[in-house]
């Protein structure tokens, strides 16, 4: 896959940056490496920053992850909301499909019990409709604005693409939970670059099945019929 491919190029500068000493990780984590910024983990006070400024002035939001946890850990739903309210933003979502062959091939990595994953995958996706559902209240148009649907490719990265223009990747590597890895940020520099991880998007969300499908085979509640 393209987007794995991309993310291998930063996987030696991720690993080195894991097993810096905390005072060298201090003057790395938040400055710019060439045209890159790197940043701890999702619990980087900067990140998060960042993450906010980007996603809450966006006008297309493009996310796929595992299970994309941030939802209820991150909080990222007040940016959704904010982003949906006050630029009417696209948002589009991508989890790993609970039942597909990837999702048991990354428990086994991880060394998890058989469908923990998908019961995490069920239980953030619950916690986007009810965000969807918040903001509709508010906005009756954001149920057209904010989509999701499920894949079924193996799952190198969480990715949150803003604009085309700019990009947050945080590496899963292998044994290691995603959380807990270095993020980076992708700017106008990397233009070409993200040109190529939203084309890889865009084949994975075509390919995608939508919640309706799997609506068929789990118990997802009250979660709203997507596109």
């Amino acid at each position: 896959m393209l987007l794995g491919t991309f993310v291998c190029a930063f996987v030696l500068l991720a690993v080195f940056a894991r097993g810096l000493p905390t005072m060298v990780k201090e003057v790395l984590v938040g400055q710019p490496l060439g045209n890159v910024n790197v940043f701890v983990n999702r619990d980087d006070h900067q990140y998060k920053q960042y993450f906010n400024r980007y996603f809450r002035k966006a006008s297309t939001v493009d996310i796929i992850g595992i299970g994309n946890s941030q939802f209820s850990e991150q909080d990222w739903g007040r940016a959704v909301d904010y982003a949906v309210g006050q630029n009417h933003t696209l948002v589009r979502v991508l989890f790993l499909d609970p039942h597909g062959t990837q999702i048991r091939a990354r428990e086994i990595e991880e060394k998890l019990d058989p469908g923990w994953l998908s019961s995490q995958v069920r239980t953030h996706t619950r916690h986007l409709q009810e965000i969807i559902e918040h903001a509709t209240k508010r906005y009756p148009y954001a149920a057209g604005l904010v989509k999701y649907k499920f894949y079924d490719s193996y799952p190198s990265s969480n990715l949150v693409l803003l604009d085309r223009k700019h990009a947050f990747l945080q590496p899963y590597f292998f044994s290691l939970r995603g959380r807990a890895n270095p993020i980076f940020f992708l700017s106008e520099a990397q233009t070409e670059e993200i040109t190529r991880i939203s084309r890889e998007f865009d084949r994975l969300w075509e390919g995608a099945r939508t919640a309706e499908d799997v609506l068929t085979r789990i118990d997802t509640g009250s979660l709203a019929r997507v596109g």
